[in-house]
């Protein structure tokens, strides 16, 4: 009578394959958590593009638009503590280099001295003009924000800040912006868009995934033209 069973060489085989798969395991979990973390980097890295994306789309100040006038385009707005370069000419409604002509972008009407600036600060009155002050927020949890898979291993959190950058060391053609990454809240005629992403490591403290920056001008919209056919 024949009995099939392993021999001694094939059961050290078999036991060596197996070690080797139980060794590479916690490498194999190792690497697929990496990979995990670095789609999930990525992830925030557009929810931070969309979001700037999305701030870039309100107005300048609150007083670029006159809320008293139905469908009114954003406006220039004065702002004193600014480079004098960039003022309206005269009492007209442009400034220098300007295409002075309607429909072009132009200060509000010389007249209405409350279109100034407001510098900086959330606004959440319901009445007022949404600017891009309004969406500056601090420790945004992406986690509970409509993205649960940033959620996977570590918290992510948004950082929206907004302020200027000087525009006060006028060069020889009397213009000029410092494009430095200093935010300050001397009032100029730039604004700065700063978001960051942040995320927590596993002994708690905080690492910087990304930073986005981006610059808006006051120089208000192009008025609406109608066609006649």
């Amino acid at each position: 009578m024949v009995r099939s069973a392993f021999t001694l060489i094939e059961l050290i085989f078999a036991i060596v394959i197996i070690s080797i798969v139980f060794l590479s395991l916690p490498s194999m979990t190792q690497s697929t958590q990496s990979a995990s973390e670095g789609s999930l980097a990525q992830e925030a890295i557009f929810v931070a593009s969309s979001k700037i994306a999305q701030v870039l789309t309100f107005h300048w100040d609150e007083n670029s638009v006159d809320d008293t006038v139905a469908l009114s385009t954003a406006k220039i707005v004065e702002v004193a503590a600014g480079n004098s370069a960039y003022n309206r000419i005269g009492t007209t409604t442009f400034r220098a280099g300007s295409m002075q002509q309607d429909r072009h972008r132009k200060f509000h009407d010389n007249s209405i001295a409350t279109r100034a600036i407001q510098g900086l600060g959330v606004d959440t009155a319901a009445a007022d003009t949404l600017d891009i002050d309004d969406e500056v927020t601090t420790n945004l949890s992406l986690n509970n924000a409509g993205i649960g898979s940033l959620s996977y291993k570590q918290n992510y959190t948004m950082d929206v800040a907004v302020g200027y950058i000087s525009d006060a060391t006028a060069p020889a053609n009397g213009m000029n912006f410092n494009f430095s990454d200093s935010i300050s809240s001397t009032a100029s005629n730039l604004k700065i868009v700063q978001l960051s992403i942040n995320r927590q490591l596993s002994d708690s403290s905080w690492e910087l995934v990304t930073r986005l920056r981006a610059y808006s001008a006051n120089i208000g919209e192009v008025d609406y033209q109608s066609r006649i056919y």
